[in-house]
């Protein structure tokens, strides 16, 4: 399998399939494989984890906010514009639901499908080239999920892998390549 940069991925397959199996060996997190995996040419066995955690960001399907301001779970200390926040959240669809609470502190008060939309919206705001979306919109209604994926998709310079068992062929379309375990 090759992934290309810039290029949007659907990895599609039942549980058991191997798509955790694949995010943990792209993350770095399984160094015990068969097999070669490249990153610009170079092996991943050699690849610093670090260097590797500046370049990919991860949205798993139960994403973790911490018990700070909405804000800062969306910031993360990071020097971000107004401007650039009220784009990506337009993007992630949660201007509505965070207007005038972004300073509120984070207690549970999110239904899943806006935490979802919370943790999107950190990791777009990291500008990180890579994205791995795993599951990361299954707790948004399918109208939702179809206008937070196809914003994502055309990203021209986002590498998006998403990997799901719920596949909306309404975003077949936003894909170069759809692979199915």
């Amino acid at each position: 399998m090759k992934i290309k940069k810039g290029k949007k991925y659907a990895i599609v397959g039942e549980s058991g399939s191997g798509k955790t199996t694949l995010i943990q060996l792209l993350n770095g997190d399984l160094e015990d494989y068969q097999g070669t995996i490249k990153l610009d040419g170079l092996d991943y066995k050699i690849i610093n984890k670090g260097k590797l955690q500046s370049i990919i960001a991860t949205i798993s399907q139960f994403p973790y906010l911490f018990n700070d301001s909405l804000e800062e779970n969306l910031k993360m200390n990071r020097e971000i514009t107004d401007e650039k926040l009220e784009k990506v959240l337009k993007e992630v669809k949660a201007e509505d639901f965070l207007k005038g609470k972004l300073t509120n502190k984070f207690d549970n008060n999110l239904s899943g499908g806006q935490q979802q939309r919370v943790a999107i919206a950190r990791e777009l705001l990291g500008e990180k080239p890579i994205l791995i979306m795993d599951e990361s919109t299954t707790s948004l209604d399918k109208l939702t999920a179809l206008a937070v994926e196809q914003n994502i998709l055309q990203n021209p310079s986002l590498t998006v892998i998403m990997i799901t068992h719920h596949f909306y062929n309404e975003s077949r379309p936003y894909f170069d390549e759809v692979i199915e375990l």
